[in-house]
């Protein structure tokens, strides 16, 4: 299924909840079973009204308030439940898409050097880096004068980022626009999603060149093999070690700079 057929999807269920308690509502069965109950409501209100009128009232309404309660009740599960069933595929649907966005988990920003991060600030980790600003659009990689790692805040308060990620051979692998990602099919193995929150691509020889982490409304994490024209050496981030080209290593830092965070020329 497509986005917009889980769209119609979810409004024909809603649609079909709808009709079906207004069906039940104005069916006639309905209807018979209230105007009886009605009529033995005003038999047992009379004074004169046996033991037997009043008894067989009671049983009625109660009869008729069960049946109300379970049909409702029941129009009211199954169309939860399928909306339920319609989101679990719709979730797994977009997970297996080469496109979408990520979406800020609700996990802990790791240990880093820098100290406490304002509210106003947000933390890219680049391996053992860290990379910390709260003016927007920031660069975070330069390469050859060419901004190549970008960062900004959307006005929801989210983070997105901008990356092109290249094979050897200078064909895009994957792009990140904004936040929003493509993956290049011809490219980079198929490799479904765990959550919204990450991405994870392997290029055709099976290595992985990007794995990021959004961990929160602050937090990104980028495990990258980065390769760039001019650049000999591929940039590694690597999120266990540190961010190393082909003239050495950037390890541990704290980085807070008002331009490039890592230029290289």
């Amino acid at each position: 299924m497509t986005y917009h057929q889980f769209v119609m999807a979810y409004v024909l269920s809603v649609s079909g909840g709808i009709w079906t308690l207004g069906y039940y509502f104005y069916s006639d069965s309905r209807k018979k079973r209230a105007n009886t109950v009605v009529k033995l409501r005003d038999a047992a209100r009379k004074h004169e009204a046996a033991q037997k009128v009043i008894s067989k009232y009671n049983r009625a309404r109660a009869w008729h308030y069960c049946k109300e309660i379970g049909t409702y009740a029941g129009v009211f599960l199954a169309t939860g439940a399928f909306l339920f069933w319609l989101y679990l595929g719709q979730e797994e649907y977009e997970l297996s898409l080469l496109e979408g966005k990520l979406y800020p988990a609700n996990e802990p920003t790791p240990s880093h050097s820098c100290g406490k991060i304002e509210d106003t600030e947000i933390i890219v980790f680049l391996g053992t880096n860290a990379a910390i600003t709260k003016i927007f659009p920031h660069t975070i990689l330069k390469i050859k004068g060419k901004e190549r790692l970008m960062v900004n805040k959307e006005p929801d308060g989210s983070l997105a980022i901008t990356l092109d990620v290249f094979s050897q051979d200078g064909r895009i692998v994957t792009r990140i626009e904004d936040g929003k990602f493509l993956i290049n099919p011809n490219n980079a193995l198929p490799n479904k999603r765990k959550d919204a929150s990450s991405l994870q691509v392997f290029d055709q020889y099976g290595t992985q060149v990007l794995n990021m982490q959004y961990l929160n409304r602050q937090a990104i994490w980028i495990d990258a093999v980065l390769h760039y024209p001019g650049i000999p050496q591929p940039i590694v981030l690597n999120g266990s070690k540190s961010v190393s080209a082909s003239d050495g290593e950037i390890y541990a830092n704290c980085i807070r700079v008002m331009g490039a965070d890592i230029e290289l020329n």
